[in-house]
């Protein structure tokens, strides 16, 4: 397929192409068929964790298809696979530490208004 697709509708094509039921492909994700129903339509994304998880279930399957629609669906070189990996696993980390970041940046701003209310009762 040459056209972009979102990895919501790769997943479809991947049950498609297994004979996987959303139940079952849930399953082997250890998530709920709503949770895949809603991957899906695309309610939601799919988290990194679970595309990562597929991959390993997968591992004839083209990362590069899966996330773009670029490519072929499955039989690239093993060391593609292990570089799509990487990366999601650094982008996975990325999202942690920039969520971190959001969280300590929220604390800073609290006590900078807790050090405000201090020196107004000095």
């Amino acid at each position: 397929m040459d056209s972009e697709m979102t990895v919501n509708q790769t997943i479809e094509i991947l049950l498609k192409n297994k004979k996987l039921t959303q139940q079952e492909f849930g399953i082997q994700l250890g998530v709920t068929k709503q949770t895949i129903n809603n991957w899906v339509t695309g309610v939601v994304q799919i988290p990194t964790k679970h595309i990562i998880t597929i991959l390993n279930l997968y591992p004839e399957l083209n990362a590069r298809w899966l996330l773009t629609g670029a490519g072929e669906m499955g039989e690239i070189e093993k060391s593609t696979i292990e570089e799509s990996k990487n990366a999601l696993k650094l982008q996975a980390k990325n999202e942690l530490l920039l969520k971190q970041l959001q969280e300590k940046e929220l604390l800073i701003a609290e006590l900078y208004k807790q050090i405000g209310r201090l020196e107004a009762e000095l």
